[in-house]
């Protein structure tokens, strides 16, 4: 059976490309693949190329669409303490976005955060910030479990918003939200000209994704945290991601990213935190997939900074 395919560049379609990086067959042994908070984890040999036209970098072959559930697998979480946790703790990422919508919109516009997974961000944008909003999530178990807190989430995906505006009565969608999600896409050009089918001219959408050209992809490489070509598809900068925006009608009208000041800053903090728990004798285990047997002794390289991630601002034309 056959779990992935070749395609052609999603920016400008050209079939010329050179391989950046490879992550071989069983290179990370697991016997069905992950979700997206590991890279590689495959019997199948994964590779990320670059556009030898605009430069753009995605994984190819990568997982035809019929074939996603392998690479994220239901999620459920038992426990509601730990939803809650995941729900704070996002509900806190959230604030530099809803920030940056409210900025460009009026107050009570409708809101639809798309990836919402628990629906921190809706939850979030209502509360908060006064926003009549929504969350769509591919994956029901997360669906399920998130509306323990908040009920506006819905099941389903981006072929379905333009309906799930309708049954929502909106009479028009503001503002969409995609953090952490362009970059999860089989074919991000025709997801963007479905959510621009649904916006009218003005309209908001911000996306908030990993910079391929920031300083971390270039001090880390294949071992920098975002390259995870199972479920990272593609690798876009501002430029790209600019451009694939302009191309489906939408118009950038601003980026916002930490600055280095802000980064510094953490970064001192967080290690001053390890060491003083290190000298108090508090220092905690490891987390997260650390914490996960037979982890694989490269996953202990990959590295990122704080500011490897930008948001984007664009407003329907």
């Amino acid at each position: 059976m056959h779990y992935t395919e070749e395609k052609a560049c999603n920016l400008c379609g050209s079939r010329s490309y050179r391989t950046v990086y490879v992550f071989p067959a069983g290179q990370y042994s697991h016997e069905r693949f992950e979700t997206a908070g590991w890279d590689g984890r495959q019997h199948i040999p994964m590779t990320i190329v670059e556009c030898r036209t605009c430069g753009l970098r995605f994984t190819c072959p990568s997982f035809k669409e019929e074939f996603l559930d392998l690479v994220y697998p239901p999620d459920i979480i038992h426990k509601p303490e730990k939803v809650r946790k995941s729900f704070d703790v996002n509900g806190r990422k959230a604030n530099a976005i809803l920030e940056a919508a409210r900025s460009h919109s009026s107050p009570g516009a409708t809101l639809l955060d798309i990836g919402t997974r628990y629906g921190a961000l809706p939850y979030i944008a209502q509360q908060k910030y006064g926003f009549d909003a929504h969350g769509v999530e591919l994956n029901a178990a997360s669906v399920e479990q998130g509306r323990q807190f908040f009920s506006g989430i819905s099941q389903g995906t981006i072929a379905d918003v333009p309906q799930l505006v309708q049954r929502l009565g909106w009479s028009r969608l503001d503002v969409i939200v995609m953090d952490d999600v362009v970059e999860h896409l089989v074919d991000p050009r025709r997801d963007l000209q479905t959510l621009a089918s649904a916006q009218s001219a003005g309209d908001l959408l911000l996306l908030r994704t990993m910079d391929s050209s920031g300083w971390g992809s270039r001090i880390f490489g294949e071992n920098w945290y975002y390259y995870s070509p199972a479920a990272h598809m593609f690798y876009f900068d501002e430029s790209s991601l600019g451009r694939l925006l302009r191309s489906v009608g939408y118009e950038p009208i601003e980026v916002r990213r930490t600055s280095l000041a802000r980064n510094l800053s953490r970064l001192l903090r967080r290690r001053a935190g390890r060491q003083a728990k290190r000298w108090l004798g508090r220092a905690e285990a490891p987390r997260g997939p650390q914490n996960v047997q037979g982890r694989p002794s490269q996953l202990s390289l990959r590295q990122r900074l704080d500011d490897d991630l930008f948001l984007m601002v664009a407003r329907r034309r």
